[in-house]
């Protein structure tokens, strides 16, 4: 069986795929003609699958097939990291995006025979078609997850438009230089043997004259009501194959009236209420793995004692063996996908909103808090790669998301917030750092006395943070409150004081309020020569920023 790249790790291809032989022959010729193609469909139509499927006929055409997700900030960043550091890429000491950017754009531009795939991806609305070819040697599919609207724009940008400096020269979005090829729903006969399949009704090896008339007449009904779509067809497949229940079973439940949304909600309730009677452990693993981000969730993660806990309060035999029987369960029924060698799951997104929905909303904010604790726990466990880290971050930035008004209360759930915002900060994703110290703070201030010095150094933080995203009066209010609160924690003459003073002074002198700065350098000099502190670095950082001020 055919195997490739993958996240940097090896991952092995679909053991069987039903159709779209058409789509793949267009693909085909597509890449070797334009060297880029963008390929669109509605969720759950399949269009990663038939990629990895492109990807294992044609292997023999390629040296290489490299795969990076977009999914999210933090899957793009580790896994670029990731590839960069396997093909050995030369990469500058701090490895922020700019510079993986470069080093993966140097590279992709000069190899032969090498197909690079971006899953996941957004792109703004309006993106059109054009007949321009490719300069570059690769060959490059973008798999779209969605046609960004105006609420969702700002997320997009920062997804989409590394993809022109990263991998050619081509132009910049909104209008991309590549053919878009629309995937089609499968048709009903292929669709049809999708179910026989997926409910064990026929084996994988099985033709579509194997099964009875009475199997054909029930399964192409069923794939007509489930209008061609992989996904739904799948979990119903995995519910049949799992309850033993007939094709006919969703006969009054599915109609072809209903929207895609309605059909995987329908399913999806029924597999989720049949999990709590037979499989309880199965079913809050999976409530877990919806509220995480949908890609690159460590196995490791879910054994965290913290869950483990609320997955196996009775333990009968060892947890990881629970564990694994478990997961096993869930790719049985085409719940959970898992990423080869490095033991990471994966949930469909559109799965995955269906079920979050279906969690109540109290349950939701406890499993939650729950699991931004093994996140930390995780993280400070052993040294873990700057790539494992970067991903866990992603992890908690996407949990803080899920509710932006509901507030933690736990010490932990801030530290968590506060370790993703200081790793994210250091690898100057600024705008995802600061609406996670944020909530920090609000945790922490909700704690009391005891974290006064943590909040003080948030605040300071935060100040740095808004003022570089030019948010200069919030930078101003944080920077005011930082030196009044560690003035009454450390006292008015300790030097960090002289450090927040110091950075209300730079901020201030950043909107050229030179007057401000002025007298904030003087006051920090001021402290510092009552103390004696006329050689520490904040003494003499206020001493020299002042010299710059204009006359």
């Amino acid at each position: 069986m055919t195997q490739y790249e993958h996240n940097a790790t090896l991952v092995t291809a679909p053991s069987h795929f039903i159709g779209r032989k058409e789509f793949i022959q267009d693909l085909h010729e597509t890449l070797h003609n334009k060297h880029l193609a963008i390929i669109t469909g509605s969720r759950g139509i399949g269009k990663t699958a038939v990629v990895q499927e492109y990807a294992r006929l044609f292997a023999h055409e390629y040296q290489q097939t490299l795969w990076i997700d977009a999914m999210l900030f933090s899957s793009l960043y580790s896994d670029s990291l990731e590839l960069a550091q396997r093909l050995k890429l030369p990469l500058e000491k701090e490895q922020n995006f700019s510079n993986l950017v470069a080093a993966i754009q140097q590279w992709a531009n000069t190899q032969p025979q090498t197909l690079i795939v971006l899953d996941n991806v957004t792109f703004p609305h309006g993106t059109r078609q054009t007949e321009e070819t490719r300069s570059t040697s690769s060959h490059i599919v973008l798999i779209a997850r969605e046609i960004v609207t105006a609420e969702t724009e700002n997320t997009a940008t920062s997804t989409s438009s590394w993809l022109p400096s990263a991998l050619g020269d081509a132009t910049d979005l909104p209008t991309h230089p590549a053919p878009i090829l629309h995937l089609p729903a499968l048709t009903t006969r292929e669709g049809a043997l999708l179910v026989l399949q997926q409910s064990k009704l026929l084996s994988i090896t099985a033709s579509w004259e194997q099964a009875t008339d009475e199997q054909h007449q029930l399964a192409l009904q069923l794939a007509h009501n489930l209008h061609g779509s992989p996904l739904a067809i799948k979990l119903a497949g995995g519910y049949l194959q799992a309850t033993g229940n007939g094709l006919q079973t969703f006969d009054h439940h599915i109609q072809p009236t209903h929207s895609d949304e309605e059909i995987v909600h329908t399913i999806s309730k029924a597999i989720l209420a049949y999990l709590t009677r037979m499989h309880p452990v199965a079913h809050t693993t999976l409530q877990l793995c919806a509220l995480l981000a949908p890609t690159r969730i460590p196995l490791a993660l879910l054994q965290q004692t913290t869950l483990q806990q609320i997955l196996f309060p009775q333990q009968q035999e060892q947890p990881a063996t629970m564990l694994a029987k478990t997961v096993q369960t869930l790719l049985t029924y085409g719940l959970l996908a898992i990423q080869g060698a490095a033991q990471t799951l994966e949930i469909s997104s559109f799965l995955q909103t269906t079920i979050r929905q279906l969690i109540p909303l109290e349950r939701q904010h406890q499993l939650q808090e729950q699991l931004l604790h093994a996140c930390l726990h995780f993280a400070l466990s052993a040294e873990q790669t700057l790539s494992t880290s970067i991903n866990l971050a992603g992890h908690i930035w996407f949990l803080a998301n899920q509710d932006e008004e509901y507030v933690y209360t736990s010490k932990e759930a801030g530290d968590a917030l506060a370790w993703a915002a200081s790793l994210l900060s250091e690898l100057d994703l600024t705008n995802r750092a600061e609406p996670l110290l944020r909530r920090t703070l609000i945790i922490w201030e909700g704690i009391g006395e005891d974290m006064h010095p943590n909040i003080a150094g948030a605040q300071l933080h935060l100040a740095l943070m808004d003022a570089k995203l030019g948010l200069y009066a919030q930078a101003e209010t944080y920077a005011q409150q930082a030196i009044a609160n560690t003035s009454q924690t450390l006292g008015v003459d300790h030097p960090n004081v002289l450090y927040c003073m110091t950075t209300l002074g730079q901020i201030y002198q950043r909107q050229q309020k030179y007057l401000e700065a002025r007298l904030c350098y003087e006051k920090a000099l001021s402290i510092g020569e009552r103390v004696n502190l006329q050689q520490h670095p904040h003494y003499l950082a206020a001493r020299q920023l002042l010299e710059t001020i204009p006359e």
